[in-house]
């Protein structure tokens, strides 16, 4: 839907358009965009829908660009998506040559050897308007010759990482480790630390995080998911709007299906639980940059028992590091209370008043899973939402 906002870029009299998605999707000199799930452009055409570039990805990166006469061109890119070189291959032909050659200064600046291509997408892969010089990065422009964004970061930063409460910097300054994929996070993705948290950017890659830096990161997590969304004011009235069966019908299927697995997986022998039901399982389900669904398993907990522990712990541990990082907008925090019972203790099976609850992530799904009663808990910091649901009316059946 296009005429969510337009803007006027400074100095330029070329007005854009965006989707209800917050994507610029129409430049007002007759530029239009075309995008899949995700938040590039694959195809982009004159204001009569003619070709004029359309685009190939691999692995989250733009590797290649055809345009309308059958000429295609590959992008040689670093790894923080900047292409530093660029080879044509005209329509027939069977070898290329290079139209393009350049560096960058650490913020952007570019610094041309050669250019007599017609590539728009420089600094970390992000489309540099020439009307104005400055980089779209979503939510915000970025000025490469200033090395600082032209508009305040929505976000909150972290009080542990005073970098990030400077609103206008770019990557908490460091931009030679990090990127900005949406112009909302000071660092690369969200990703997990040591301790198993999911937190944003430059904070991800730290170790000790306070009890006020994980509460503000987990509500900077929250207020990107809502920005990206393009919905919600207030993330304390979509908490109150909650109840277990929307939240079930905001995950797919065949994730839900994915994530009752757990089960079966706290409830099978591991290498220290060897006869299972004595350890938790913990999952994140998520989007990875192309908008498709992917869930993350970690590697199973320790060996636990109710007679002695409070509580058994996931190991915080992806089994897939890779799998783990490719989920940008993690949506599902999942976990196992185990079903395992001795002659005097048993799990409990909702969610845990001194730890699940407290620590459950903001404007995120929170689930614990009763191995042993099979019902399915959904919670926030409020409290348990709702009633149990019963686990075959979760999958479906």
């Amino acid at each position: 839907m296009l005429g969510a906002r337009n803007t006027r870029l400074p100095g330029s009299l070329v007005n854009w358009s965006y989707d209800g998605l917050r994507r610029r999707v129409q430049k007002s000199n007759g530029k239009l965009y075309w995008y899949g799930t995700g938040s590039d452009p694959l195809d982009e055409t004159d204001a009569s829908g003619n070709l004029t570039g359309e685009y190939i990805f691999f692995g989250g990166a733009r590797v290649a660009r055809r345009d309308y006469q059958n000429n295609v061109s590959y992008y040689f890119a670093d790894h923080l998506g900047t292409a530093h070189g660029i080879e044509r291959v005209l329509s027939g032909q069977n070898t290329g040559t290079f139209c393009y050659d350049a560096d960058f200064y650490p913020f952007g600046v570019e610094r041309t050897v050669t250019d007599s291509c017609d590539s728009a997408y420089k600094f970390t892969g992000k489309e540099r308007d020439s009307e104005s010089g400055l980089d779209n990065f979503g939510a915000r422009y970025d000025a490469s010759n200033l090395g600082r964004f032209m508009s305040p970061d929505p976000l909150f930063g972290h009080s542990g990482d005073p970098q990030t409460l400077n609103k206008y910097a770019y990557v908490g300054n460091n931009p030679i480790t990090f990127n900005d994929p949406s112009g909302l996070s000071p660092g690369y993705y969200m990703q997990p630390n040591h301790e198993g948290e999911w937190c944003q950017g430059v904070r991800a890659m730290e170790g000790e995080m306070s009890e006020m830096d994980r509460a503000e990161a987990a509500w900077g997590a929250s207020m990107n998911a809502l920005w990206v969304a393009g919905g919600g004011s207030s993330q304390q009235q979509a908490q109150n709007q909650e109840t277990p069966e929307s939240l079930k019908d905001e995950i797919p299927g065949q994730v839900r299906l994915a994530l009752a697995t757990l089960i079966l997986d706290s409830d099978s022998p591991t290498a220290d639980d060897k006869q299972g039901g004595f350890h938790e399982e913990y999952a994140v389900a998520g989007k990875n940059e192309f908008g498709d669904w992917t869930i993350s398993k970690d590697k199973p907990g320790a060996h636990a028992n109710p007679d002695t522990d409070h509580i058994a712990q996931p190991s915080y541990q992806p089994r897939d590091k890779a799998l783990a990082d490719a989920i940008v907008d993690p949506r599902v925090f999942a976990h196992v209370h185990p079903s395992g019972t001795t002659a005097t203790h048993a799990w409990v099976q909702p969610p845990s008043k001194d730890a699940d609850i407290p620590n459950a992530a903001q404007g995120k799904i929170n689930i614990v899973f009763g191995a042993r009663d099979k019902k399915v808990y959904f919670y926030n910091t409020s409290g348990v939402i709702g009633e149990p649901m019963k686990l075959k009316h979760f999958v479906g059946q």
